[in-house]
């Protein structure tokens, strides 16, 4: 909070932390009030246990957070085959009914209360149960829970650029490529793990070659732009058949 002035999103293990984080926000923002009117910082809660169970610890940071008027983002991971249905319609149902289900209990307690649909759908390896964060599959599930999140209106956080690779390699690229531009194209709104991550923790060199391929899907959400000048109709004129635009 000292050395920055972006948004800050963690998490606490205990609900009786949230009142000292919002205590030393509340320093920063300039008081409760001020606090409440611009949140400078919102929590990421993993209160769901898939399938459909609340997790009781959890959820009572939850019910504090949401009970002080900040910022939640409802973190629910159920994996294809292990604690949801093998099949990826089937996860998207359930992770849709778990998310319902939070935005629900969060305007129960705080009518009004910022959210943020957190359905972070996993897939393992069935061979071995296996977590596999970086699977083309689980690319696919975060592009289809922007865009569940965006049809019923609430702003979505994703899980896009991981990998399931060990090192900064080849694997580690194409399939934080892939997850980064699709969550891109889908609209997500907080993308956690954009950058740094690899299978099992964080490599720095990472997070330069992410910052490309951030800075890729940027560029790709612009698109051409198409008017009078980049049509460039007259250059093509002028230049005629056979010619050179070099010193167009």
């Amino acid at each position: 909070l000292a050395n920055t002035s972006k948004h800050v999103m963690g998490n606490v293990y205990y609900p009786g932390k949230v009142r000292e984080v919002l205590d030393m926000a509340a320093i920063v923002a300039g008081g409760r009030e001020e606090l409440r009117k611009r949140p400078i910082v919102s929590f990421i809660t993993s209160w769901m246990s898939s399938p459909l169970v609340l997790n009781p610890d959890v959820t009572a940071i939850l019910i504090e957070v949401v009970g002080q008027g900040m910022p939640v983002a409802l973190s629910s991971v159920a994996i294809m085959g292990l604690t949801s249905p093998v099949t990826m319609a089937g996860n998207l149902a359930l992770t849709h009914a778990e998310q319902l289900s939070g935005i629900v209990l969060c305007q129960l307690i705080n009518p009004g209360s910022p959210v943020i649909y957190g359905g972070c759908p996993g897939v393992a390896d069935m061979r071995d149960a296996s977590f596999c964060p970086g699977s083309i599959e689980r690319q696919i599930l975060n592009a289809a829970v922007s865009q569940l999140a965006h049809h019923i209106r609430v702003p979505n956080y994703n899980l896009a650029g991981v990998t399931d690779s060990k090192i900064p390699d080849v694997q580690a690229g194409y399939e934080k490529a892939f997850g980064i531009c699709l969550a891109a194209l889908t609209g997500s709104n907080y993308i956690h793990h954009a950058a740094g991550r690899i299978k099992d923790g964080v490599a720095y060199e990472q997070y330069v070659i992410d910052n490309e391929i951030i800075g890729m899907a940027k560029r790709v959400l612009r698109g051409i732009r198409v008017d009078d000048e980049s049509l460039a109709l007259k250059e093509i004129r002028d230049v005629g058949l056979g010619g050179s635009f070099i010193d167009t």
